[in-house]
């Protein structure tokens, strides 16, 4: 996610500024190289996380998630979680019986529904992951035309809808071990545009924080003075 964003964001600012653009302009390697190793990191690890669990079975990514989660479903047991909060906390005799009364113990039904989910993005991810393996994984010898084909299936949306999905999925489970909530995909913000117009500056978001801390950087670029230029 922070590859993407990182990316996105660098390009979305110097987009509105002109200043800012023009100072980075003086440098171009020097961008042109993180520009390169942020794509690079970004396509390498949506290949990684959207691996099919049976394909490479000892790799980590998101449906092996789910497998183990399925078929360890009883670390999610009331008695599980009673266990794990008695004892992360001193005092839990004062609130435990309370606070189980509300808890939420999830079935199989509730796996199979977020592996629809990642099976819905994993498809959405291969015309990524194509880019990958014959750009970035394996150096294939392509012509600018074979290169634009394969950038022109993208979509700036799609890909922030995406990785939002999986810090939606990530933040379910986390929710479901750690407090017995249901694990629902709970609504989130995505666009770049959107974040950067209306910033939330106490975000605990990787997304987020990376959108404001780039828009933070080039604010003070900025200021430097003309004078400071020449």
């Amino acid at each position: 996610m922070r590859y993407f964003y990182a990316y996105r964001a660098i390009n979305d600012v110097l987009g509105d500024d002109t200043k800012a653009l023009n100072i980075v302009k003086r440098t171009p390697e020097l961008w042109n190289t993180i520009k390169f190793a942020l794509e690079a990191s970004f396509f390498n690890a949506l290949s990684r996380i959207f691996d099919k669990p049976d394909t490479h079975p000892k790799t980590h990514n998101v449906g092996r998630l789910l497998q183990i989660a399925k078929s360890n479903i009883n670390i999610f047991s009331a008695n599980a979680l009673e266990t794990r909060k008695r004892k992360s906390s001193a005092n839990a005799h004062e609130w435990i019986n309370e606070n189980m009364r509300e808890i939420y113990v999830p079935n199989n039904n509730d796996f199979k529904r977020l592996e629809k989910y990642v099976e819905k993005y994993r498809n959405i991810s291969k015309n990524y992951i194509i880019i990958r393996h014959n750009i970035f994984g394996h150096r294939q010898r392509l012509n600018f035309n074979a290169i634009h084909g394969l950038y022109s299936r993208t979509n700036f949306t799609e890909i922030e809808r995406l990785l939002v999905f999986l810090k939606r999925l990530h933040d379910s489970l986390l929710s479901l071990f750690h407090d017995g909530r249901k694990p629902l995909l709970r609504p989130m913000r995505f666009s770049i545009k959107t974040i950067r117009k209306k910033p939330d500056y106490y975000t605990q978001l990787v997304h987020e924080i990376i959108i404001n801390q780039t828009q933070s950087f080039f604010d003070l670029l900025s200021l430097i003075p003309d004078s400071h230029l020449t």
